[in-house]
């Protein structure tokens, strides 16, 4: 803890007790630039209730701060999972969960000078998290987490029809690309061939369109279960029981019409 410095924070004026933070130079990571490696500071010991505005409130005694992020450990790419956690959409709200321990963070000066002077001139004085009653506890936090299961409609439909044109737009990139080189001899002189079904190529005629539906109605007669429940065993007995009476009348009047046609001479 020797290469650590310590500040002393207030939740609020009327707060007595003091929380202890202890920061430091962040170290460089692979794909992190120098630039913002020589303006950060790694903070610990950092309660579930703090915030990123909090944190800007603790250390802007040092100069004005750029940014602030709150992690539930270290990570060696914190301004790249930033960078993530803004582009996150409506679509990934499920995956963001609350850190309910202590965390750590990463705090963000917009000079080098400010961190220089944080780690060189500690400050004695107890520094105010909560300026401006802008941490929610009890059961302000309740509503507030309970609104944010609801979805702005309005940003969802733009962000929806936002995907929808870019995706229309790459197919359609695609569809030209394959067509340029359908039937195109490559550098070896071998020729691709396409997948494209031919059903596709079909025209929807009257003809056609009758054999579709045939077909899908033979496919679904298939899938259903044939007396399976007992009112279906009543139902086909009844048909069967028809269709002899039916068959049993037209024999009587074919034969019926057979005797009249039929000359009869017994002698």
């Amino acid at each position: 803890m020797e290469e650590y410095q310590t500040i002393k924070v207030k939740y609020d004026h009327g707060s007595q007790a003091c929380h202890h933070l202890f920061y430091k130079k962040h170290k460089l990571g692979k794909s992190d630039s120098n630039d913002l490696s020589s303006r950060t500071l790694f903070v610990s010991n950092i309660p579930p209730y703090y915030t990123e505005q909090g944190l800007k409130n603790v250390f802007g005694a040092f100069g004005k701060v750029e940014r602030a992020q709150i992690c539930s450990k270290p990570t060696p790419n914190p301004f790249e999972s930033l960078e993530n956690n803004n582009k996150k959409s409506y679509f990934d709200q499920e995956d963001k969960e609350e850190i309910n321990c202590f965390k750590v963070a990463y705090v963000v000066f917009t000079q080098k000078q400010s961190l220089e002077k944080s780690l060189k001139k500690p400050i004695d004085n107890e520094r105010i998290l909560n300026k401006e009653d802008n941490i929610s506890t009890g059961m302000k936090k309740w509503i507030e987490e309970y609104r944010k299961n609801f979805v702005d409609a309005k940003l969802l439909n733009k962000e929806i029809d936002d995907f929808m044109k870019s995706y229309d737009a790459d197919q359609e990139k695609k569809e030209k690309e394959e067509l340029e080189n359908l039937n195109q001899p490559d550098e070896d002189g071998w020729i691709t061939v396409t997948t494209k079904s031919r059903k596709s190529n079909k025209t929807f005629t009257e003809k056609n369109i009758e054999k579709i539906k045939t077909k899908q109605t033979k496919k679904r007669q298939k899938m259903q279960l044939i007396n399976f429940y007992s009112f279906q065993i009543k139902e086909s007995k009844k048909e069967y029981i028809a269709q002899l009476r039916t068959k049993f009348e037209e024999d009587k009047k074919r034969i019926e019409a057979m005797k009249q046609s039929r000359k009869f001479k017994p002698f």
